[in-house]
């Protein structure tokens, strides 16, 4: 079965970490950007 993908955008490194670390655990694939244009440049 495939996992799920989300796209985690903060600016806050350590909040884009925690995010980053619970969604990994929770079994989810996570691409982490520090910006929101970066994360649109991703999709």
């Amino acid at each position: 079965m495939a996992k799920e993908t989300v796209l985690v955008a903060d600016g806050d490194p350590r909040n884009l970490r925690l995010v980053e670390l619970a969604l990994r655990r929770a079994g989810f694939v996570v691409i982490a950007c520090a910006t929101g244009e970066d994360g649109l440049h991703r999709l």
